[in-house]
């Protein structure tokens, strides 16, 4: 560290430039083959600027996470390409704040539980190589996890509005090409359909977390805006993350919605209760009829289809989907209850009896919260638990000691997305899925930025004022 503070820039940048072309070097050797010159030099120049400058690297690591959000056999370049980005912004900060400025990086207990928690991902490996899991296989469990570190240089780099603006805008500008993604081949694939029954094989659910929180943080958001412009906007990301949730065919991020929505009922004035019972009449009857106009002649079977999953949500013992889920929470528990502290390591499966009897194997569970306890035991669920509701509570209380703002609206937002992920993380892994990390990470970040930089007008000043 010494040493580090003792070189001058030109230096440190000679050597850490070395430690990056070598890192480019590795990643591209495991990549595997077929890669330009011109290609190898773009990645280069993408890297070495993500080191120097954190802000503009982390923009990049936003946009091009549509590179790692669908989950595949083999590692494409494009993956590398993150994961290469991805270490080079987390790098350039480490290096920026513990050796050159030696700032305190952890200054919360969530943060601090963060901490922890990732030490427990990296000790997993033990217990992992115990149960013979091999260390490629850990790792790659391993990376979902990784990208919780993204969290600590968000909060150091944004340090003005337009920063987390433009941080923002770079997410919705990936949600936006990813849900439009969706639409579209959900309606190519809808075409074919001849029963409404069939409709939720053309489903599209590829990052649904990312609508969930662009539909409640726009309602969030609608509710207070004043001018035409930002209402315009607002409704058309409500209407557009709603059509996207919709082809989902997911019932978890529906009930995530509802429970979301609800919390954003009992958090506004009465005013704003009508108001928001009152757009989202609006948004599902314009949606029916953007739907009939957008599907043509399928459209009702849509509808139809729709309201028959809906209605499949009260009856869990005539549903396979969720009895095999259930079987599956039966599986994992009695492997819990064996060794409930430690856990088995990242990467490690286990077997149950599934329907018909058939003995089914797997490391993946769809409850979060069992996923977590069976691979790092309960200290590491309880730890991640302390992080993620530790950033909820640090959120509401900002929301109610603020007065009536944009930002607090936001805030107002984070708050309620985070709760539906609460619920959904039952029946779906949001903890550990990427598209809901990103969301996790991006919400915990910008309300830490806010509490920080204290942004948020607070009710005794402006009554000071």
């Amino acid at each position: 560290m010494l040493i580090l503070k003792n070189l001058n820039n030109g230096k440190l940048l000679l050597l850490l430039s070395v430690v990056i072309v070598l890192q480019l070097s590795v990643m591209l050797g495991i990549a595997s083959k077929g890669i330009s010159a011109l290609g190898l030099i773009l990645a280069a120049a993408l890297v070495l600027v993500s080191f120097h400058n954190t802000f503009l690297g982390l923009c990049l690591v936003i946009l091009s996470s549509i590179f790692i959000l669908a989950s595949t056999e083999q590692i494409t370049h494009p993956e590398v390409l993150w994961i290469m980005i991805f270490l080079s912004v987390f790098g350039g900060w480490l290096t920026k704040v513990l050796f050159l400025k030696g700032e305190k990086v952890v200054r919360t207990i969530p943060e601090l539980a963060l901490v922890v928690l990732l030490l427990l991902c990296l000790l997993s490996i033990l217990p992992a190589v115990v149960q013979g899991v091999g260390v490629i296989d850990w790792f790659r469990k391993l990376f979902p996890f990784l990208m919780y570190l993204l969290y600590f240089p968000l909060v150091w780099a944004i340090k003005e509005r337009k920063q987390l603006n433009v941080v923002i805008g770079c997410f919705l500008i990936m949600s936006l090409y990813v849900g439009a993604r969706n639409l579209i081949g959900f309606r190519s694939a809808i075409q074919s359909i001849q029963y409404f029954f069939q409709t939720g094989s053309a489903r599209h659910a590829l990052s649904e977390p990312f609508f969930l929180a662009i539909l409640i943080v726009a309602f969030s958001l609608l509710l207070y805006a004043r001018s035409k412009v930002s209402k315009i906007l607002l409704w058309a990301l409500a209407f557009f993350a709603f059509g996207a949730l919709a082809v989902s065919f997911s019932r978890g991020y529906w009930i995530a919605s509802v429970v979301s929505l609800t919390m954003l009922f009992f958090m506004v004035s009465k005013r704003e209760k009508a108001n928001l019972v009152m757009y989202l009449c609006i948004l599902v009857c314009s949606a029916l009829v953007v739907a009939q106009l957008f599907l043509g002649d399928v459209g009702s079977m849509v509808g139809k289809g729709v309201v028959n999953r809906i209605a499949s949500i009260g009856e869990p013992g005539g549903d396979f989907a969720l009895m095999k889920r259930f079987q599956e929470a039966k599986g994992i528990l009695r492997y819990i209850i064996v060794n409930p502290i430690v856990g088995y390591g990242l990467g490690s499966t286990f077997s149950y009896k599934a329907l018909m009897h058939r003995v089914v194997s797997g490391w993946y569970s769809h409850n979060a919260y069992l996923y977590l306890a069976f691979t790092l035991g309960l200290v590491g669920l309880f730890t991640y638990l302390t992080f993620y509701i530790g950033m909820l509570v640090r959120g509401y209380t900002l929301f109610k000691q603020a007065e009536s703002s944009y930002l607090n609206a936001l805030v107002r937002g984070i708050i309620c997305v985070f709760g539906g992920m609460l619920v959904v993380s039952i029946t779906s892994p949001q903890f550990i899925q990427k598209s809901s990390i990103l969301v996790i990470v991006l919400g915990s970040a910008i309300t830490e930025i806010l509490i920080r930089k204290n942004w948020v007008p607070k009710i005794s000043e402006t009554l000071m004022a």
